[in-house]
C-alpha cells in the first residue's frame, strides 16, 4: 500500500480487526446525503491519490490530488464525527463500505471512479481548500 492510501488503510484496517472480534453490527447509523457523498468523494479522492503516487496513467488524467484531496477527507470525517452517532468504528465501517463499492475483482473501478471524478473535483473546488 502506498503513502497516500496510509490514512484510509489506518482507518480501515484496525476497525475491521475489532468488527472481527467484537461481532459489530451491520446496521450502521445511515449518513445524509450530503455526508455520503463527501465520504464517498473523500475515499476517491485516496484511491486517486495513491495511483497517481505509482504515476498510473488513469489516475495521473485527473488534476493532482494531493494534498487537498487528503484535508478533504479529513474534514469531511472530522465533520461527520461531530454527531455523536458517528464514532470512529462507524466512520470506518462507512469508509470501507465505500472503498469495496469501488472494488471489482479487487481491482479498483476506473470506470466507477470516472462516473464520480468530476462532481467530486466541483465538490473539492467548493471547499476551497
Amino acid at each position: 500500500m502506498t503513502r497516500p492510501l496510509i490514512l484510509l488503510a489506518a482507518l480501515v484496517l484496525p476497525a475491521s480487526l475489532a468488527a472481527q472480534e467484537t461481532d459489530a453490527p451491520v446496521d450502521l447509523p445511515a449518513l445524509t446525503l450530503e455526508q455520503q457523498t463527501n465520504l464517498r468523494c473523500g475515499v476517491v479522492f485516496g484511491i486517486v491519490d495513491g495511483y497517481q503516487s505509482r504515476n498510473d496513467e488513469r489516475a495521473l488524467a485527473y488534476p493532482t490530488i494531493a494534498p487537498r484531496g487528503r484535508e478533504f477527507f479529513v474534514r469531511t470525517t472530522a465533520k461527520i464525527m461531530e454527531d455523536e452517532r458517528f464514532t470512529r468504528p462507524v466512520i470506518v465501517s462507512h469508509v470501507g463500505r465505500q472503498m469495496a463499492s469501488l472494488e471489482t475483482d479487487g481491482e479498483y473501478d476506473f470506470e466507477a471512479i470516472d462516473e464520480i471524478m468530476p462532481a467530486c473535483l466541483s465538490l473539492l473546488d467548493a471547499s476551497g481548500l
